[in-house]
């Protein structure tokens, strides 16, 4: 026969229990997503450090979310309510400030640019060269691939651009198995790799910055900005920094990132009214 005691006394430690985790976290989690600039298999590696610290550090149930590409990505961006955390470039950052109400929290030390490179199958490295050849980038709207066609406003003298590299690491190796002939690297990336002659750089801008929705409390904002600001204090923290290719972190505003998203102008989807 039931006994109606025993599963009621369990029913109230099982609801006691429950309340207990969700003061503890909100009761929600906390979408942390990441532009895609690796495989999703590979961002994950990479932020598995970071995320494991950002829930000791502040208790909150944060949880990563890697997008399978820019394409899908984007799409995501303008339909999706649920993306709290958005750890991006500075373009990226503005359209969610200026359109989505969003609120920068910090951003890389790091200035944020891009540098043109050619193999050595261009043996003239000028943007006049690069005119019909294959470049590789990472497809729109990232931000190399935004600056790379800013390098040619002509659309009738324009490279053949090839995306299908699944990172920026990719990118260098089709140059050099001369699936392309040049690519649009991060600066910082590009100087790795003398043996590729630099083009054109791009001019400076922020660097990447995490920015928080209108659905996270300002309890949670100060925390997280507080923990990404401390990784700044130890070296026990460098392994993250320099698993994100980061020097450290420093407080960000609007207005750090005011008139980037200009970057995104003619990208299809892309609006400059308000919502």
């Amino acid at each position: 026969m039931l006994n109606i005691r025993r599963v009621a006394r369990t029913c109230m430690v099982g609801c006691a229990v429950l309340a207990c985790t969700l003061f503890a976290s909100g009761g929600v989690a906390i979408n942390l997503v990441v532009e895609p600039i690796h495989n999703p298999e590979r961002s994950r590696a990479v932020h598995k450090p970071l995320l494991a610290y950002l829930r000791d550090a502040t208790g909150l149930d944060i949880k990563l979310v890697t997008p399978e590409s820019f394409h899908s990505y984007w799409i995501a961006l303008r339909e999706r309510d649920d993306y709290d955390l958005v750890y991006d470039a500075p373009h990226i950052t503005d359209f969610l400030i200026e359109q989505r109400d969003y609120v920068p929290l910090v951003k890389t030390t790091n200035p944020t640019s891009f540098t043109l490179v050619a193999g050595y199958t261009l043996k003239e490295p000028t943007l006049d060269a690069v005119f019909g050849r294959t470049v590789v980038s990472m497809s729109a709207p990232s931000m190399g691939y935004m600056l790379l066609m800013s390098f040619f406003p002509n659309p009738l003298r324009q490279p053949a651009i090839n995306s299908a590299a699944q990172s920026w690491e990719d990118a260098v190796q089709m140059v050099f198995d001369q699936q392309a002939d040049a690519a649009m690297l991060p600066t910082w990336m590009a100087k790795r790799y003398p043996q590729l002659v630099p083009i054109k750089q791009s001019a400076e801008y922020p660097g990447k910055a995490f920015s928080a929705s209108p659905s996270v409390s300002e309890a949670d904002r100060q925390a997280i900005t507080k923990a990404l600001l401390a990784l700044n204090e130890s070296d026990l923290m460098s392994d993250i920094r320099v698993e994100m290719e980061v020097d450290g972190f420093e407080p960000a505003s609007p207005g750090d990132f005011e008139g980037d998203m200009d970057l995104l102008r003619n990208l299809f989807g892309f609006s400059f009214d308000k919502k």
